[in-house]
């Protein structure tokens, strides 16, 4: 083979046609090799594999090294199943590592492989996503993690425009290349960072990518809950533990001591590195959900910012609705709804549907009681919402009440939980949005004297009826948002709950006692779902920037300093355990 070193190197042309002659000659090495492979002569075909298998070490060797990706570049339309192997070997060649001259040369090679034939386009896909993945101790040159990963965005660029198929078998590789919710932090996000990079150039993925995105962040979060709530168990069995989650270690390690000071057992849990995990996730999607809103804003786009809402919603009532046990996961929407008030009108006019949903196919009992609890957390809590919107969502809470009992009370004998758990639920989303709420649920009434007076809106005047019809809500209702409305109601003059409350008993009044309906097994799975309140304060540090200003903490009334936020026990059940 003709050697450039050979040429003078004052003769610019004739080092060009050396190089074109050599490169000729390298393409038809390849050309012929392939041809006899086919034909079982492997010498020169084996011999081309074990030469891409080896590493260039010299510059000599790297020239040689882009004169064979140049050549098979030219060569990759032409090859088929039969040189997988070849294949395999340029494929499995640390490219991102070169010279930009060499990337963009491999760059060419993995259009024409893939758009030469079908069998190699998931290879090509398959290789280009692993190079997303968080790379570790490199042999070769010190090309940083960035600049490698721009080189792969630049390819899997060229690939997807060239191949607008591709797609099809692009998401389920993303889908399983996504790093496993235990591998480390830094894992995580620079994939994350990757697949939301790769929007930028693939819009239309936006909607799968998101999905795949925020499952992985459900999981993520799903297991740590189970896990405060394992600590929470043994709450019963130990008199002390101990949980250090502001050292520097990863691995965590909470002692159960019983009360004669033995070590009863030792847990190690890597909760801080999860949390971490789940914090750092979700603000890359509020990062991009933030960049998305702010670019379409620019422009003038209310379309685009709308199609990420109907993205976000589609995601939300998929997956986020029916995870009873996300504690996080559902502030992505919180956040993005806020951008306008038609987007938070939009999200509770499909909460709204699915509580009224009459298809038990499509939205099962559970589903529509998680979504009144939603609604009424998401209503008590959203500060961008404006007065007419919360009392447009009491509104359709106490007018489905009061069908519901006109329509049902007459049959009801004593309170059925199981039957009558969505009705509870929406009982319960009403008085906890009183709670929050109330100075929202009263308007400036013109009375016949002519004098303009704060009343209660017109939208709560059925709800007293509700809760003294045959149901007795404040008796399965949970206690403490019942002794709470109670109060609340009782300062401003809205109705005397207590009233109501003795009927029930004097274990209602206590304030000590132990909720009675709590022992009933067969509503186990309803009394979670009554403790759950899905927007209670957000503790993950570096996403907390996101949801100052927009989001509502309790506020006491004034002159009544019983009423403070602590009423809600349930709001973080397991902060005592855990606060990050």
């Amino acid at each position: 083979m003709t050697s450039v070193n050979k040429v003078p190197r004052g003769d610019k042309e004739a080092v060009l046609e050396a190089r074109k002659r050599e490169l000729e000659f390298t393409t038809t090495y390849i050309e012929n090799a392939v041809i006899k492979q086919k034909q079982g002569k492997n010498e020169d075909y084996e011999t081309i594999v074990q030469t891409l298998r080896n590493k260039p070490e010299t510059a000599s060797q790297l020239r040689r090294f882009h004169l064979w990706i140049l050549a098979l570049s030219r060569v990759a339309p032409t090859l088929s199943r039969s040189s997988f192997k070849l294949v395999d070997a340029v494929l499995s060649i640390d490219w991102t590592g070169f010279d930009d001259m060499l990337a963009h040369v491999y760059t060419m090679f993995l259009g024409n492989l893939a758009t030469g034939h079908p069998a190699f386009l998931k290879p090509v896909l398959r290789m280009l996503v692993k190079g997303l993945l968080l790379q570790t101790e490199r042999d070769l040159h010190s090309t940083s993690i960035e600049k490698r990963h721009e080189r792969v965005h630049h390819a899997l660029k060229y690939v997807l425009s060239t191949r607008p198929t591709a797609s099809l078998n692009f998401v389920p590789i993303l889908s399983s290349e996504f790093p496993h919710k235990s591998e480390p932090l830094d894992a995580q996000v620079v994939y994350v960072q990757n697949l939301l990079r790769l929007l930028a150039y693939a819009p239309h993925l936006e909607s799968q990518l998101l999905e795949k995105t925020i499952q992985r962040i459900i999981e993520i979060d799903v297991e740590i809950q189970g896990r405060l709530e394992d600590l929470e168990e043994l709450e019963d069995e130990m008199e002390l533990y101990v949980a250090e989650l502001n050292s520097t270690t990863v691995d965590q390690t909470i002692k159960v001591i019983k009360k004669d000071g033995s070590i009863k057992e030792e847990i190690s849990y890597d909760i801080k590195e999860m949390m971490e995990k789940l914090d750092c996730m979700i603000k890359l999607v509020l990062d991009y959900m933030h960049w998305h809103y702010k670019d379409a804003t620019a422009a003038n786009d209310f379309a685009t910012s709308k199609q990420l809402l109907a993205i976000l919603l589609n995601i939300y009532e998929k997956f986020i609705l029916r995870t009873f046990k996300s504690r996080y996961t559902q502030f992505i929407i919180f956040w993005y709804t806020g951008k306008s008030l038609s987007f938070a009108r939009e999200y509770l006019d499909l909460l709204h549907n699915i509580i009224s949903s009459s298809d038990p196919t499509l939205h099962p009992v559970p589903i529509r009681v998680a979504a009144a609890l939603y609604l009424g957390s998401y209503v008590a809590r959203a500060k961008y919402l404006d007065g007419d919107t919360v009392r447009r969502s009491i509104g359709f809470l106490s007018k489905w009440l009061k069908e519901y009992v006109k329509v049902n009370e007459l049959t009801a004998n004593e309170p059925d939980k199981v039957a009558n758990s969505v009705f509870y639920a929406v009982v319960q989303a009403t008085m906890y949005v009183f709670c929050f709420r109330w100075k929202d649920l009263m308007v400036d009434i013109v009375c016949k004297d002519g004098i303009t007076r704060r009343r209660w809106c017109s939208e709560l005047t059925p709800f007293p009826h509700v809760l003294a019809s045959a149901y007795k809500p404040l008796e399965i209702c949970s206690r403490n948002i019942v002794k709470q409305f109670a109060r609340i109601t009782n300062a401003l003059d809205f109705m005397f709950v207590y009233g109501l409350m003795s009927d029930y008993g004097e274990s209602l009044l206590s304030s000590d006692g132990n909720d009675e309906w709590r022992k009933d097994d067969n509503f186990s799975t309803n009394l979670d779902e009554f403790l759950f309140f899905p927007f209670d304060p957000f503790r993950l540090k570096n996403s907390q920037p996101y949801l100052e200003g927009i989001y509502q903490y309790w506020e006491e009334i004034d002159g009544d300093e019983e009423l403070e936020e602590d009423w809600l026990t349930e709001e973080m059940v397991l902060d005592n355990v855990v606060e990050w």
